[in-house]
């Protein structure tokens, strides 16, 4: 498929394999048909009858891989803008209690107040110096 045209494919690990022996997998992006693939050459124990060492080739279609991981790194940076966006400026909080009061003058736990605001669930545990301050060493 590759191999066999009149100059190496742009970025086949077929001549790194070829000087480490080692195996080489790169991810290319095929400008043509705009695929998103693995091409990977493993160097096998095999000669050929001429004493050549065989190699064995794969190419494989990554793009579905590729999309997802797109998707998710635009997922994560408008999440963490909306997180930005949810609990931004100021915000008011008792210093007797931690209660933060809210738009309409209530006051709420953080917990609640946070988990309204962004939709996050939170858990509760122990800082090490809270740990030492309530049960000691």
């Amino acid at each position: 498929m590759i191999h066999g045209t009149d100059e190496p494919y742009a970025g086949c690990p077929l001549e790194q394999a070829l000087a480490t022996e080692r195996p080489a997998v790169v991810e290319l992006l095929d400008e043509k048909s705009g695929r998103w693939l693995e091409s990977a050459v493993y160097p096998t124990r095999h000669r050929t009858r001429a004493g050549a060492r065989v190699y064995l080739h794969l190419v494989r279609d990554i793009s579905d891989r590729k999309r997802a991981e797109q998707d998710r790194a635009e997922l994560a940076v408008s999440l963490e803008e909306a997180l930005a966006k949810a609990i931004s400026g100021f915000v008011p909080i008792c210093a007797g209690c931690r209660k933060i009061r809210a738009e309409d003058e209530t006051w709420h736990p953080a917990e609640e107040y946070i988990t309204r605001r962004t939709g996050a669930e939170l858990s509760h545990g122990l800082c090490p110096e809270c740990v030492i301050r309530l049960y000691g060493k």
